[in-house]
């Protein structure tokens, strides 16, 4: 998720309406997503990366206001034709060849707007660009610039004045000198030539996807804006487009045409802000919602949430790129109807409910873990490589990566709870200590001989965060568990093993764990075989996460305790 700050003044001004605190916390989170702060000047809510819309407090504002019932319907954007144009270097085809543009004129920015239309800027280049290497976009002062534009490469040693700098830099340069070219310019490893715009008059505008140029950066005063958005995937370049267009139109500004010119000879027009059909099936709708809509009602809702309605056809404004199934629209529905006025029915089904074995078996290891003083929490199963492997000091393996993700936080399938408990760690470092949590959750396993092609795998993770907390602490919660479990669980109460203490459920075997401190981790086994891993975190794992305190922790296969 991204986090997203507003001023709340801007925000209010564009909903038109003053809100309470009581508005926030308890209606504008219902739309799904949870605020983390709030403040008379600030606003901080949290966004799910399939509403890359509400990254902008424009787009966050329109939403509001269908759903506090101000402006409903599905909005209308005005594209005017223009003579803008841009040509791109058949060079560049194949390596990031994407890219679409747009003008927009007559704005009024101020320092509010600004500080707004640069968040949106890095939260869409991090989200749906994943940190640009899908997709990066720039803005720039079209009053300063000359047309035609081309997208083209140009040889390293060119040179010209990046943004914040007085003094021309060679386009090599901007990769160790820039501050955006620090973070990003190992994109550009393996290129000979660099991407570059270049406009009428020869002047370099930007590198892509690292920096502009300083003579058409974006200031108080400007009022017409150049929007390029380029990347290695023509789906993702036409949703942050729309996005930032539709932003810009709700602050008044006047859209325009930009005409994009291909070797190729196709010749792509954008952006392109007409709203889309979806066919609404009402049966289908209230089979899963277990509702009773009728046409009138279910178009109510769909207006409250920004759609428009035409006969059966749901009109998805071109910002809602997030909308590509029925079920999707089923959602809003849902969301638009509100969470808080449904009402559980028995089902009309002629057995008794029994409680499932595997969830009495989960709950009874929840009920232990509780006991012993450690308070649940429940993290996504999705997670990411940096997270996975770099992060906790370990070699990448086979994994299921998710194919075509809409986020870089979310990119593969968890294969261990660690990571998840000390993301958890990693976000209280402001609260109480000590911090005892634990997470009982799937993780998922590349398993060839499975039909899917993988498998489920049930973990228990539990840890202890404190300025003085060591192995001896963790092992001592472990034995607990286990004679607590082995009590309720007749299979572990005939294990013998070799542990010489006075629990003997359990055995454990030092070992070289390059995430836990040497000599302080050690494999979990039960009847021979190993179950899980106990350990201190290593400092370097701790400083990876920014966490301060020491963490120790163990994990389980709950699979092999079955």
């Amino acid at each position: 998720m991204a986090l997203v700050t507003f001023n709340r003044k801007d925000l209010e001004k564009l909903i038109g309406k003053k809100l309470s605190d009581s508005d926030y916390t308890d209606r504008l989170v219902m739309l799904g997503v949870p605020l983390e702060r709030i403040t008379e000047e600030e606003v901080d809510f949290e966004v799910f990366p399939n509403r890359s819309d509400l990254l902008s407090v424009e787009g966050f504002a329109r939403a509001a206001q269908g759903f506090l019932g101000i402006k409903t319907g599905l909005p209308q954007f005005e594209v005017k034709k223009s003579n803008f144009s841009v040509s791109v270097d058949k060079r560049l085809i194949g390596l990031r060849g994407c890219a679409a543009f747009a003008v927009a004129k007559d704005l009024k920015f101020t320092d509010e707007s600004i500080a707004a239309f640069m968040q949106l800027q890095d939260k869409l280049a991090t989200t749906i660009g994943r940190k640009r290497k899908k997709v990066g976009l720039g803005t720039y002062d079209l009053d300063e610039l000359r047309f035609p534009i081309n997208y083209t490469v140009a040889p390293k040693s060119t040179k010209f004045v990046p943004l914040g700098f007085t003094e021309q830099i060679s386009l090599e340069e901007i990769k160790n000198k820039h501050p955006k070219g620090k973070d990003f310019g190992e994109m550009l490893e393996n290129w000979i030539e660099y991407p570059v715009y270049i406009d009428a008059k020869k002047r370099i505008m930007g590198i892509v996807p690292l920096t502009g140029a300083e003579f058409a950066k974006i200031t108080s005063k400007t009022r017409n804006i150049f929007i390029e958005v380029t990347g290695t995937e023509w789906k993702a370049v036409m949703e942050i487009l729309n996005i930032v267009t539709t932003a810009l139109a709700d602050r008044g500004a006047r859209i325009f045409e930009v005409k994009t010119f291909y070797p190729t000879k196709k010749v792509i027009h954008a952006p392109d802000l007409r709203a889309r059909r979806m066919k609404l099936d009402l049966n289908y709708t209230n089979e899963l919602l277990d509702l009773d809509l009728k046409p009138k009602e279910a178009k109510e809702i769909l207006e409250k949430m920004r759609f428009g309605m035409l006969g059966n056809d749901v009109l998805i404004p071109a910002y809602r790129t997030d909308i590509m199934h029925p079920i999707d629209l089923v959602e809003d529905i849902a969301i638009g109807h509100g969470y808080e006025k449904f009402e559980p029915h028995v089902p009309k089904i002629a057995t008794i409910a029994n409680p499932l074995e595997k969830e009495e078996y989960s709950n009874r290891i929840r009920e232990i873990t509780l006991g012993l003083g450690f308070q649940e929490v429940v993290t996504f199963i999705l997670s990411n490589e940096l997270n996975e492997f770099e992060k906790i000091k370990k070699e990448r393996v086979e994994h299921v990566e998710i194919l075509n993700p809409k986020t870089v936080d979310y990119t593969m399938a968890r294969l261990s709870l660690i990571p998840s408990l000390l993301n958890v760690f990693a976000q209280n470092q402001s609260n109480e200590f000590p911090q005892k949590i634990f997470e009982l959750g799937q993780t998922v396993k590349v398993d060839k001989n499975a039909e899917t092609g993988a498998i489920n795998v049930l973990k228990l993770c539990a840890g202890i965060s404190d300025s003085k907390i060591g192995f001896t602490e963790m092992k001592s919660n472990l034995e607990t568990f286990f004679r607590n479990f082995g009590k309720q669980h007749g299979s572990l109460a005939s294990v013998r093993v070799k542990e010489q203490s006075s629990f003997t459920n359990f055995e454990l075997n030092e070992i070289d764990d390059e995430t836990f401190i040497g000599g302080r981790a050690a494999q979990i086994l039960v009847g021979g075989k190993i179950i899980g891993v106990i350990g201190e975190i290593h400092p370097e794992v701790l400083n990876n996460f920014k966490i301060d305190y020491p963490v120790v922790l163990f994990e389980l296969n709950i699979e092999k305790l079955k």
